[in-house]
C-alpha cells in the first residue's frame, strides 16, 4: 500500500496517531511525490502532524502553489473542525510550527528578485 493510501484511511479512520507515526518515519520524498494526490483539508492535517524540522523539509520540497496553501493555513485553526473533538492528548499531536518558521515561508515565497 502507498504511503497517501495508507495516510487517507489513516485519516478516514480517525486514527491521528498512527498518521503522525507514518508521516514521521522515513525521507519527506514519498510524501512530497504524493502530496498534490492527498485532498487540500488532509494535506494541512498531515502537514500539522509533522515534526516542525520534518514540516520545514517538506515545505522546501513542495511547489509554489503547495507551500503558499500551507503558509495561508499556518494556524492551528486551519483544521479546527479535526480538532475540536479531540482530546487534549489527541490535541498535543498536532504542531505549532514556530514564528520563525513563519517568516522563513513568508521569505521563500517572495520573488526571487525581490529577496
Amino acid at each position: 500500500m502507498t504511503l497517501v493510501r495508507e495516510l487517507v484511511k489513516r485519516l478516514e479512520t480517525k486514527d491521528y496517531r498512527a498518521a503522525k507515526s507514518l508521516v514521521n518515519e522515513g525521507g519527506t520524498e514519498p510524501l512530497a511525490e504524493g502530496w498534490p494526490r492527498l485532498p487540500l483539508f488532509e494535506r494541512l492535517v498531515i502537514f500539522k502532524l509533522l515534526s516542525p524540522e520534518r514540516a520545514w523539509e517538506l515545505f522546501e520540497c513542495l511547489d509554489f502553489e503547495a507551500r503558499y496553501t500551507l503558509f495561508t493555513a499556518f494556524d492551528l485553526g486551519s483544521i479546527a473542525p479535526i480538532l475540536e473533538p479531540l482530546s487534549e492528548e489527541d490535541r498535543s499531536l498536532f504542531h505549532v510550527l514556530p514564528e520563525a518558521d513563519y517568516a522563513r515561508m513568508s521569505e521563500s515565497l517572495r520573488p526571487s528578485e525581490v529577496r
